[in-house]
C-alpha cells in the first residue's frame, strides 16, 4: 500500500519556531515535521485515553452524592493535604 503524504503550511511565532528547532537539534527528532507528527500522535493517544475514561464514568452509574457534597469533599481533601 502506497503512503499518501499531505503537505501543510503553518505560521508560528519566532519563539515557537525556536522551540521546535531546539527539540530537533537535541537529537530527538529528524526534523520539524517529525516533531509535529509526534505531537499529533501524542494528542490522539491522549484523546483516546480521555474518551475511554469518559466511557468508564458513564458506565459507572449515578453518584449517590449531590454536586454540593462532592465539591465540599474535594475542598476538605485539599485542606487536609495542605495542612
Amino acid at each position: 500500500m502506497e503512503l499518501v503524504v499531505a503537505s501543510v503550511e503553518i505560521q508560528l511565532s519566532e519563539t515557537m519556531q525556536a522551540y521546535i528547532d531546539g527539540r530537533v537539534s537535541s537529537g530527538g527528532f529528524a526534523d520539524a515535521s517529525d516533531y509535529v507528527r509526534e505531537l499529533i500522535r501524542a494528542d490522539e493517544a491522549r484523546l483516546d485515553w480521555l474518551r475511554a475514561e469518559i466511557a468508564l464514568g458513564d458506565e459507572s452509574g449515578t453518584s449517590p452524592f449531590t454536586m454540593e457534597e462532592l465539591v465540599e469533599q474535594a475542598f476538605e481533601n485539599a485542606r487536609r493535604k495542605c495542612a
